[in-house]
This record gives structure tokens, sequence and C-alpha cells, in this order.
């Protein structure tokens, strides 16, 4: 751990959240209970479920998955990834939605209107009918939603190298009048074909505690090359954004939390784990460090979810290859040799 000016870091323990599983998304709900799912959902339908702030766990019930927000009275909305085709050139996107603070739980269809949405792949190979929903979802201060999406539009034809038939992504915000029902009235948040490997991608968003809008974003991470993160801010709630700028190395699936004493912090990966920290509403980092390398690349995801589990203390939901493990393990294809686990750290202001 290094030295960092104005904070107090320490690790404390890890503990088993599941076995034979990868690519984790955490939610932690304003009651303190924690959902862990992974690989798009655990084999059964089944969640990882706490109630003790991530210290033990149990199977439960299928928890939210890719993006969730709380909303009120005990409504909660989870966003699922893969768009499908809908009519009228719009696409339908699989929802959950619980009136009953995820008590039951039922499956319904966003609609969302982006015009100029083309079909894509996914570097596994996957074909998408449209732009994916991401990770991150906001309540504007007008109680609308906004939330993240990436893919291409019709004219973004400049291929990613390395991959046949897939173009250099933008990502884009839409918006919600009616909690999530439907989504429309696009905006660019950031394309460039000349940055990373492919521009744009993975976006991830939050309300900074100076009030504005803080997105950060993937651009490259596949062959074992490394490609900075990058961020933008908007001050009008998601309507413009500022030019990007990198403020990492590295980095696939950014996420971020922002913590009771108002710092904001955000896991990322590929190559190691890593977390860093941002003291002055994501302007500047600091502290950026490696908390779980393994023998390569292959051995995590490094897609990581950060949670503030009780005042300074982290949760960092994350994978990582079993002691038996295969160092040159495909972590795509043979998902039994990974475990998804807790790290918990203490970051404190001095």
């Amino acid at each position: 751990i290094p030295a960092v000016a104005g904070l107090d870091i320490h690790v404390g323990d890890t503990v088993t959240i599941r076995k034979d599983a990868s690519y984790p998304s955490a939610f932690r709900f304003a009651d303190g209970r924690i959902a862990v799912s992974g690989d798009m959902g655990f084999k059964g339908g089944e969640s990882c479920w706490s109630a003790d702030g991530g210290r033990t766990w149990t199977v439960g019930i299928a928890g939210p998955s890719n993006a969730c927000l709380e909303l009120d009275g005990g409504e909660v909305l989870s966003l699922k990834f893969k768009t499908e085709k809908a009519p009228n050139n719009k696409l339908r996107l699989p929802q959950m939605r619980s009136g009953d603070h995820w008590k039951a739980v039922e499956t319904e269809h966003g609609i969302i209107d982006v015009p100029e949405s083309a079909p894509g792949l996914g570097d596994d190979g996957s074909s998408f009918d449209g732009m994916v929903m991401d990770h991150g979802l906001v309540r504007l201060k007008n109680g609308h939603l906004m939330a993240t999406m990436y893919g291409c539009y019709q004219g973004d034809k400049v291929p990613i190298p390395g991959f046949t038939g897939m173009f250099k992504t933008r990502a884009i915000a839409v918006f919600s009048s009616d909690q999530g029902k439907t989504w429309g009235n696009p905006v660019t948040v950031a394309y460039d074909p000349s940055v990373g490997q492919e521009s744009f991608c993975e976006p991830d968003v939050e309300r900074m505690p100076g009030g504005d809008l803080l997105c950060v974003m993937r651009t490259g991470g596949n062959f074992g090359q490394w490609h900075p993160l990058y961020s933008a801010r908007s001050s009008d709630e998601g309507r413009t954004w500022s030019k990007p700028e990198p403020f990492t190395d590295r980095g696939v699936w950014p996420n971020l939390c922002v913590t009771a004493s108002k710092m904001v912090v955000c896991t990322y990966g590929r190559e190691g784990n890593w977390l860093v920290f941002s003291m002055d509403d994501g302007r500047t980092w600091k502290g950026a460090f490696c908390f779980y390398k393994g023998a390569n690349w292959g051995a995590s995801s490094s897609y990581n979810t950060v949670l503030e589990v009780s005042p300074d203390t982290l949760l960092v939901v994350y994978d990582r290859l079993v002691e038996s493990g295969d160092p040159k393990a495909n972590v795509w294809v043979d998902k039994s040799q990974f475990e998804i686990v807790g790290t918990f750290f203490s970051v404190k202001r001095k």
C-alpha cells in the first residue's frame, strides 16, 4: 500500500463469497443488505446475500445485476446488459423491478429510443441488436433517471485492431422521465476513435459531492494491452460533457463509490486489480495501488465493485484464481477455477 497524503489505508480480511464463478457485480441496498451476482447470473438464477456488511454470505433469490438503483417507497430498478430489437427502430431492454425492497421481483422490458444505434459484436463474439446498457445509473435532481450505454452509431466504422467486425465504440447517456419504463434523448458522453484500443466503453457514473456528474470509461484492455481509464464531467445533469481526460494507466469496467466522508473511490483492473482515490470530486486522483495481481492478467476478470459497507470501511468484490487453478487459465472459458471474494479496506481521512 502506498503512503497517500491525507489518507490512512489498511487492508483487512478477504472472505469467500462464491466458488466456481467470475465477473461479479454487487449492490448494497439502503438497509445494508448486499447482493452479489456473477457471470451475468449464477446457475439456477440465485445470488449471494449478506446481511452483516459482507462478513458472511448465503445463497438466495436472484439479486440485481449490472445497473441498479433504489427509488422511492421500496421500489428498486435493475437494468440488464444486452438490448433486443423492438418495433419502430427502438430497442427493448430486460429489466427487473421490485416494489417491496426486493422481496418480490418482476421482469419487464424497458423501451429505449436511440435512433442511430447499430448492431454490434462483443469481444467474446456474441452479437448485440443495438447499444448495450452498462453499469452507470443515477437519479437526476428533477427526479428523472439517467443511465449510460455504449456501442456504435450507424456511422461508427473504425475497426478495433485484432477483432473482425468490431468497431470503436462511443459512450452515451439516455434519460427516463417515467422511472425507467422508457429511455431516450441520447447524448454522447465520449467518442474519439483515435483514443485507446476500443475508444470509450463500459461507462460508470456517479454524482460527486459538489453536485457534478462524473462518468468514467474504459478505452481498452484486450490482448494483454493496457489503456487508460478516462473521465468526463457534466455540470448540467448530463446534457453536455467535458472533454474526456485520462486518469489511470489502465482499466476495465471502472466502478465508482462516493463515501460518507466525500471521498471518491474507483476500482478497476487488467492487468491486476486496483484502487485509486480522489479528494476533489474526481478532478485529481492519487494513491493507485494493486490489491490483487495473480499470476497474469488472466488470473482475474478485473471486473470489481467497490462498496462502502460502514463509515470508512470499503468492501471490494472481485474474482480470482483458486490456489489450485492454472495460472494460464482463460477466465472466459473455465469458470471452475475461479472464485468470487471480497476484501475489506479501512480508508480514513487524516
